[in-house]
């Protein structure tokens, strides 16, 4: 359910469009596609589901991560 995103975006006055959020379950990442935000998956040993759910995959957070997976056009 995209509403704990939604709600989130709305009490921060954040664009869902224009939020990235890094997740580290497949109903996390379904949640925050659904509310049409960005999204990352963070998980060491990723299953195969998150693998098809998720946008990009990532076995860690670390500096530049956001320009490395997420190109400038693509950016909201």
């Amino acid at each position: 359910d995209p509403e704990g995103f939604l709600a989130a975006a709305a009490r921060l006055g954040a664009d869902p469009a224009a939020t990235l959020v890094f997740e580290d379950s497949v109903p996390g990442v379904r949640a925050a596609l659904a509310a049409g935000m960005h999204c990352i998956a963070v998980a060491a040993e990723p299953g195969p589901e998150l693998c098809t759910v998720a946008p990009a995959v990532v076995d860690r957070l670390r500096a530049g991560l956001v320009d490395q997976v997420l190109p400038l056009s693509g950016r909201a």
